[in-house]
């Protein structure tokens, strides 16, 4: 009999793309049957991806009688609604399966997980779907290990912390380093870590070469930490699962998806920025001025994605400039982003790094120039530029918070045809085939993903 997994996503498309990934390549596992759990809503976005993994099962938990509210409440206010309702459903779901599982994995913030899989005797496994530098810093706040106005070096100001590289005080995910600001979230995040040394297993959404210092660290210290990343489509990666070309949550606009990729077409080998900000960043009316000045004068190419919501942001120039052709450029309210950042005429991504963005740029070779917002981005922009040196980050004004103009088309020449750029395209390429072997048999990733199959089939 094939051993069974039930994973918990959560239902917010950055945390649960990666989970999504996990269970397709779990499920082709010899041996392994998995159970994808989460809400009614995105489990029919995700049926139709069961036909081509026949031992992936979508189920969907059973959360009340009134709609899913994720789109009328705030994140905060989702989250709490989340945790009151799909405890008791998920105990159910997995009571009534054909045969018990062998192991629960869940989101890392849903910490109560780890309770209901010791109640039912399962063994327990959060995944982290953020950078393991970040999930660190969490850590080590977690734990008073790092306390940010007290730790500074007096001469450079550089925070040290254990297991980390030395960083500044904005380079902290927005949570730690304004500490009050979004507080249900700070709590979602950071509590993470109350209970995760009694779980069976960590998982985590990063390949050891990329994150080595910060893995090895956690590795002596924490149970059964396996990265078992990058966690995206394995036709932009190994090429692995033949029908693994998409995360199957997209809703696509096929005229625009066609006409963007005839755009892209156009364009000569390397030539191209793409820019986008992911589902969450809302950038400020004046930075999206800046922005649009910017890349209205650059002289270079862009595809830029900008939501309906942000549209009306765009100056009404820039706008008239684009729909005449004479603005050099593209906007579409979506894209398949692993399609454009691996196609030959992009040559720059200007992106908010947030975590999944950031992997799928490494995992396509593609520069980076940074401009985090929130979150966990900033982390992982100095990562970008100061770790990995595969990009460079835009420094915004002290006083407004603003980037300008100038100041973007400077970093933007700079990625694309600066002193740095070529050695930032060769550490990029270097590290898109270290993503590429991670999955591969033999590799990091391939390998612990197989001792996790090999534990829980001898368990």
């Amino acid at each position: 009999m094939k051993v069974r997994v039930v994973m918990l996503a959560f239902p917010i498309v950055g945390r649960s793309n990666p989970m999504v990934q996990l269970a397709k390549r779990l499920s082709c596992k010899q041996g392994v049957v998995v159970t994808l759990a989460t809400t009614s809503a995105l489990a029919s976005k995700l049926s139709s991806i069961t036909s081509s993994y026949p031992n992936l099962s979508i189920a969907a938990l059973s959360l009340g009688d009134q709609a899913d509210p994720l789109d009328t409440l705030s994140v905060d206010e989702y989250s709490e609604w989340f945790e009151k309702m799909a405890p008791p459903s998920l105990a159910n779901l997995i009571k009534e399966l054909d045969h018990t599982p062998r192991c629960l994995i869940y989101d890392s913030s849903q910490i109560w997980a780890l309770d209901l899989a010791r109640q039912l005797g399962l063994l327990a496994a959060p995944f982290f779907p953020q950078s393991c530098a970040v999930s660190l810093i969490f850590r080590h706040v977690f734990e008073d290990v790092l306390q940010v106005h007290d730790q500074r070096d007096r001469e450079s100001g550089l925070l040290s912390a254990p297991g980390l590289p030395p960083m500044a005080l904005s380079d902290l995910p927005s949570f730690v380093n304004n500490i009050g600001t979004f507080p249900l979230l700070e709590k979602l995040v950071l509590r993470q870590f109350k209970n995760f040394h009694d779980a069976d297993f960590q998982f985590f959404n990063s390949f050891d070469v990329l994150e080595h210092h910060v893995i090895d660290w956690m590795k002596k210290r924490w149970p059964e930490v396996m990265s078992i990343g990058p966690t995206i489509p394995s036709m932009f990666l190994d090429k692995e699962l033949l029908e693994d070309t998409e995360y199957g949550l997209s809703v696509f606009d096929t005229e625009q998806v066609e006409a963007c990729m005839r755009w892209l077409d156009s364009k000569d080998d390397a030539s191209t920025l793409y820019v986008s900000f992911g589902s969450l960043a809302a950038l400020s009316d004046a930075q999206m001025q800046e922005l649009a000045l910017a890349l209205l004068h650059c002289g270079t190419p862009f595809l830029w994605v900008v939501r309906p919501s942000e549209k009306a942001k765009l100056p009404q120039d820039f706008t008239q400039q684009l729909e005449s052709g004479t603005a050099g450029g593209m906007i579409v309210t979506w894209c398949p982003q692993l399609a454009v950042l691996s196609h030959r005429a992009i040559a720059c991504f200007f992106s908010h790094c947030g975590w999944n963005s950031t992997l799928e740029a490494v995992s396509s070779g593609v520069p980076i120039v940074a401009m985090p917002q929130w979150a966990d981005q900033p982390t992982n922009a100095m990562y970008v530029e100061q770790v990995w040196r595969i990009g460079i980050r835009v420094k915004p004004d002290p006083t407004s918070g603003i980037v300008s103009s100038q100041g973007i088309m400077a970093c933007i020449g700079e990625a694309m045809h600066g002193e740095r750029a070529t050695e930032m395209r060769s550490n990029a390429s270097n590290l898109m085939t270290q993503a590429r072997a991670a999955m591969l048999p033999g590799g990091s990733s391939y390998v612990n993903l197989d001792h996790f199959v090999a534990k829980l089939i001898n368990a």
